[in-house]
């Protein structure tokens, strides 16, 4: 992994619980600094060419271990100050299953170990991995699927995205009121003016995702809200026309219904899922589709 320099964004990275057919855990032993002879998981910085973060995740397995990966489960988003090549990162968490391959040592990795998860646990882990797995076993039984809608047109192909670094992170914030409909704004500035989405905005270092998307509130909506579960997580390449973009998207409920037009959004209202404005922003509507579902699901 190169150098994570940046200074206004935390830099996104995947982190992979990787499983064998006994439930066991992969660590892999690290042959280079930071960190080195520690154990770790499996992962790595998602590239602004990457398909996707999923696609990141299954790139950085075979990349480090020769295995192929099948992903499972998204286990959740965190934030890490502990990795001396950046002040703040952004990880995407995974649970994964072994689908082929031969365990292959390389240049970063020079060995393999197979571990219960109350065990892996107790080993001297690199960077934040012992909160990882702390964070997967109070979750593990309520891990989130992976099946989500895709926005596939540019997989494989190069986007002309203007930066070249890595992508950016955008919490935003799924708002239903008590008959189901969903909360939209409506842009006022490119890209997409004059489209409805979801209020939420950039992540900036040193805030969560959770106080990033609180802030975004108060900043589009001028009321404050309370940030619930994790939906998902949207990054496919080529859903914001001038960024890649990994957009992550937690319920919330507002204290007020009051709202003020600003110069990002010019109006406010609530739509029934059945039926959405014909503008929407960027490839929100997948997302509005899977929230529709998991609505219908529940009932």
């Amino acid at each position: 992994m190169r150098s994570l320099e940046r200074s206004d964004h935390p830099v996104p990275t995947v982190n992979i619980i990787l499983k064998n057919e006994k439930d066991e855990i992969l660590l892999t032993r690290r042959n280079v600094g930071p960190f080195k002879g520690s154990w770790i998981l499996p992962g790595g910085h998602i590239d602004v060419q990457d398909d996707s973060a999923e696609g990141t995740a299954i790139r950085e397995v075979k990349e480090e271990t020769g295995l192929t990966a099948v992903l499972t489960h998204l286990v959740g988003v965190k934030t890490n100050t502990i990795d001396p090549r950046s002040p703040f990162i952004f990880k995407v968490i995974y649970e994964a299953r072994v689908d082929s391959g031969l365990l292959t040592k390389n240049v970063e990795v020079d060995d393999f170990r197979w571990l219960p998860l109350d065990k892996a646990r107790k080993e001297k882990l690199g960077f934040d991995h012992h909160e990882i797995l702390k964070l997967y076993s109070t979750k593990k039984d309520y891990l989130l699927p992976i099946e989500r809608s895709r926005y596939t047109e540019w997989y494989g192909k190069t986007f002309p995205y203007a930066q070249t670094e890595y992508p950016r992170v955008a919490c935003m914030g799924i708002i239903l009121n008590e008959k189901k409909e969903i909360l939209l704004g409506l842009k006022a500035r490119k890209p997409f003016a004059d489209h409805w989405n979801f209020p939420g905005g950039h992540m900036y270092v040193n805030e969560t995702p959770e106080e990033c998307l609180a802030r975004e509130l108060r900043e589009e909506l001028e009321v404050k809200g309370d940030v619930g579960e994790l939906f998902g997580v949207y990054s496919d390449k080529g859903q914001h026309p001038k960024h890649a973009d990994i957009g992550v998207y937690y319920f919330a409920k507002l204290h007020s219904q009051r709202f003020v037009k600003n110069i990002e959004m010019k109006d406010f209202a609530y739509f029934s899922l059945d039926h959405l404005p014909e503008k929407i922003a960027y490839q929100n509507r997948m997302v509005l589709n899977d929230l529709k579902k998991k609505i219908e699901n529940s009932k």
